[in-house]
């Protein structure tokens, strides 16, 4: 596919920008630094709110007509989801410090993940791990790369009781839990780093299986998806139908492939999905 920007630049700025507002606050962030938004768990620091200022000022210089929708701006209300339902021009989708609570609380789980949407499709997409300096880098028919080592997600035959992934219990509904701490146990290890772009990032180099989500904003997901496509894998929302920008609600499963998707799906979400339908029915 022709490169709309050149990837390396924007690794470039992203490794700058992440060095000037992210890493010199890190572990040293002051109470008055640290705000929440939607409950005591949900927090935004000043490091995310500058990163995302810078991306607003330096991107769309990169691409001119570009505007950036970033997940703070989002939350306090400067910019709308509603632009992403305009595909006549092209949208950076950032998430300026993914695992925003692990930042804030000096664990070593969060990065920078960004997205460029043209026509509304992700095209291109980066994740950046500044404390082990890794980037991932992933572009529409060309694939992905971290680092440079292009990433495979072959097809899994492993079985379902081997496969280690990720699920938040917390953010599914409380009926849901109980089901999905059962279901846990047939599989060798579910768990959450409560950064999903670190999930993606691991799910990439293998060091896990699969992954299931209940949030599906698009600075979460758009970055990490295309990665996980482009080198293999079979990500769907709960439903089986495809993931997009424009997806508000409903949840996320990525496998290795359809099989193993469909595996997982029957073992922890047919059940839920059921229940739910059932006690809505009107």
């Amino acid at each position: 596919m022709l490169q709309i920007v050149d990837p390396d630049k924007v690794s470039e700025i992203l490794r700058e920008q992440t060095a000037l507002h992210i890493l010199p606050r890190f572990r040293q962030l002051a109470a008055h630094e640290i705000m929440s938004k939607t409950s005591p768990t949900d927090l935004v620091t000043v490091a995310d709110q500058e990163m995302e200022r810078a991306l607003i000022d330096i991107l769309p210089k990169l691409l001119p007509g570009s505007i950036v929708l970033g997940e703070e701006g989002v939350s306090s209300g400067m910019i709308s989801l509603d632009v992403l339902q305009d595909t006549s021009r092209p949208v950076w989708v950032a998430d300026p410090v993914d695992g925003t609570f692990n930042f804030a609380h000096g664990k070593e789980e969060f990065c920078t993940m960004l997205a460029l949407l043209v026509c509304g499709q992700t095209v291109m997409s980066w994740i950046f791990d500044p404390l082990k300096d890794r980037i991932m880098v992933a572009v529409r028919g060309s694939g992905a790369r971290i680092n440079g080592i292009p990433v495979k997600i072959g097809q899994s035959h492993k079985p379902v009781g081997s496969l280690k992934g990720f699920a938040g219990l917390k953010y599914f509904r409380r009926e849901m839990r109980p089901h999905i701490q059962e279901q846990s146990a047939k599989v060798a290890n579910l768990y959450s780093l409560f950064c999903a772009g670190h999930e993606y990032l691991r799910l990439g180099t293998g060091e896990a299986d699969f992954s299931i989500y209940t949030k599906v904003m698009p600075w979460d997901h758009l970055a990490g998806q295309l990665m996980f496509e482009e080198a293999g894998g079979y990500l769907r929302q709960w439903n089986g139908s495809p993931y997009t920008a424009q997806t508000r609600f409903g949840g996320i499963l990525a496998a290795a492939d359809r099989q193993q998707w469909d595996d997982l799906h029957a073992l922890f979400l047919e059940k839920i999905i059921a229940d739910y339908a059932k006690a809505h029915q009107t």
